[in-house]
């Protein structure tokens, strides 16, 4: 992502940059809630195929159903603004 904005920005197309750092800006709030981060972090990673399982190691504990439904409906929400921004992940 941020590989993007630097890209856009570089480029002289401010705004694109802008658009994509938005993009993800949810995701990236809610991620680094206190808690949260690691679990969330390896979800997100492996709901996108990067990695096989989402397991922490002792002392991690599992995502709620209601962070999961909140996280699911977080990358839904960025998959169709990518979309609209024409960006593929």
């Amino acid at each position: 992502m941020m590989a993007g904005v630097v890209a856009a920005h570089n480029a002289g197309y401010s705004e694109r940059a802008n658009d994509i750092f938005d993009a993800f800006l949810r995701l990236i709030r809610f991620e680094t809630q206190p808690g949260l981060g690691l679990v969330v972090r390896k979800r997100i990673l492996n709901k996108r195929g990067v990695i096989s399982y989402d397991t922490l190691r002792k002392l991690g504990r599992p995502l709620s159903w209601a962070t999961e439904k909140d996280l699911t409906n977080l990358m839904a929400r960025l998959d169709r603004r990518l979309e609209e921004l024409e960006i593929r992940i």
